[in-house]
């Protein structure tokens, strides 16, 4: 007899390897969202993107909560759902930033190239996300947009597939905005 566990007996640590895993991930990019916004707020750069007060409460507190003891499934539906909700509202910020009017230019292209990242994978978990439960994309972006609109999610009258336009939008735009945003600072630096 072989002393190699069975392929049943390994999976149950896999499992919980592979779930730990993916909350660690999902908690870092949420983590990752409110860290940049912070930093833009506190460096007071020319277009900080981000306002830290936006982000839904609910989520902050949901990536901020370490699960007791073994991750579940359940800790890690919640971080994923949290994660995409703060990853939705940071790419509408961005996308619907404007500069202020006569102020001079005060970047640093790490910083810039930082929350194009956050962009990056947060649009990526939100693809993710989007295949295996597409419930949080449309809550995340359901409730977007009824805090623009200062309204209950449930008021927002949208189909899902324009919700999940929203969303999309709302990524490719930000960081294509961020793109070009670190190409000019970059082509400014070069001079």
């Amino acid at each position: 007899m072989s002393d190699t566990p069975a392929p049943d007996e390994t999976r149950p640590t896999e499992s919980v390897a592979d779930r730990s895993k993916e909350f660690d991930t999902a908690v870092q990019i949420g983590r990752m969202v409110l860290k940049v916004a912070r930093e833009r707020t506190d460096n007071r750069y020319s277009m900080p993107y981000l306002d830290s007060q936006q982000f839904p409460q609910d989520a902050i507190n949901a990536i901020n909560t370490k699960p007791d003891g073994t991750v579940t499934e359940e800790n890690v539906a919640t971080a994923k759902q949290a994660t995409v909700s703060l990853a939705i509202e940071a790419a509408a910020q961005i996308a619907e930033a404007q500069a202020p009017r006569g102020a001079g230019v005060r970047e640093e292209i790490s910083s810039l190239e930082g929350v194009l990242t956050l962009v990056k994978r947060g649009h990526g978990l939100l693809i993710q996300t989007e295949a295996q439960n597409p419930q949080f994309v449309l809550q995340g972006s359901r409730e977007a947009i009824a805090r623009r609109q200062k309204v209950q999610p449930d008021q927002v009258k949208l189909s899902d597939d324009e919700l999940k336009k929203w969303a999309e939008e709302n990524f490719q735009r930000s960081g294509h905005r961020l793109t070009k945003s670190v190409q000019a600072v970059n082509d400014y630096l070069r001079r």
